[in-house]
């Protein structure tokens, strides 16, 4: 035999498979994840927080697939090697945070937020987990404080603007809510969510004919949403067109029971 055909031998023989590499198993776990296959999924994290034990997204991966399954203590302590490796590791610190408060200990979820803001002070989204929990506190100015902050690092970003403006209304300072609110849809005009939760916010400050305006551009982006119907029935009803209102309800038809949920907390608010 040649030395060309030997080595075309060689070339053809079978091959050893290569292993996963631990961005491979990342990847599936994702994927498995996505699809509600918990379990199958944390085995991928495993397997790739063993390949990479120093980095701390290995590990933080593993503690949010624990998160999932409703398993804290394998999570904490997922988190807390990631942190052992990185002790700046944000993410890290949001997801031990997060086991906190799904346990109530709001105290010390925002602690662990806190020290993710010093680690990334200019991610919106750090910023926007210590508002929340600050929300759910009741610590008002705090909250202004951060979300103003993770608006100010990304202005564009309608969610941002829309949140501060729910949050506005919970406190009941409502010429802000109006601001923000305004601020959303101009920051995405194509999203009916933003457009109805203005309609419906100017329903609430008695601005019916503006409430129309928002509330019509809504369903002509989402015709099918039943209860926009029934919100923009109710700024009819608010301006006295009777006959426009009860053409709206008969648009609307039969409403879900997740419909008639929010259409009877949209009205209490129309009522406050």
């Amino acid at each position: 035999m040649t030395h060309e055909e030997t080595s075309a031998v060689k070339d053809s023989s079978p091959r050893e498979p290569k292993a996963p590499s631990a961005d491979d198993r990342r990847r599936w776990g994702d994927a498995l994840a996505a699809d509600g296959f918990f379990e199958e999924a944390i085995r991928h994290y495993k397997e790739a927080a063993k390949l990479e034990r120093d980095n701390p997204d290995a590990q933080t991966c593993l503690g949010d697939a624990y998160v999932l399954t409703d398993d804290p203590g394998r999570a904490l302590k997922a988190y807390r090697s990631a942190l052992k490796s990185e002790p700046l590791h944000a993410e890290s610190y949001l997801g031990v945070g997060d086991v906190f408060k799904q346990h109530g200990r709001l105290r010390a979820a925002a602690g662990q937020y806190k020290r993710a803001v010093r680690c990334r002070p200019n991610n919106p989204y750090v910023r926007f987990k210590l508002a929340d929990i600050y929300r759910q506190m009741g610590r008002w100015e705090e909250c202004v404080v951060q979300m103003e902050a993770a608006i100010a690092l990304r202005p564009r970003l309608a969610f941002y603007h829309f949140w501060l403006g729910s949050l506005f209304c919970d406190i009941g300072q409502w010429d802000a809510a109006l601001v923000s609110m305004e601020r959303a849809v101009e920051c995405d005009p194509t999203d009916d969510y933003y457009h109805v939760r203005l309609g419906a916010l100017y329903v609430v400050l008695g601005r019916a004919e503006d409430a129309i305006v928002e509330l019509e551009h809504a369903i002509r982006l989402k015709p099918q949403k039943a209860i926009y119907h029934c919100i923009l029935g109710d700024a009819h009803r608010h301006l006295g067109n009777v006959a426009a209102a009860a053409r709206e309800d008969q648009l609307a038809g039969a409403l879900d029971d997740y419909d008639e949920v929010v259409l009877a907390m949209t009205r209490s608010g129309y009522e406050a």
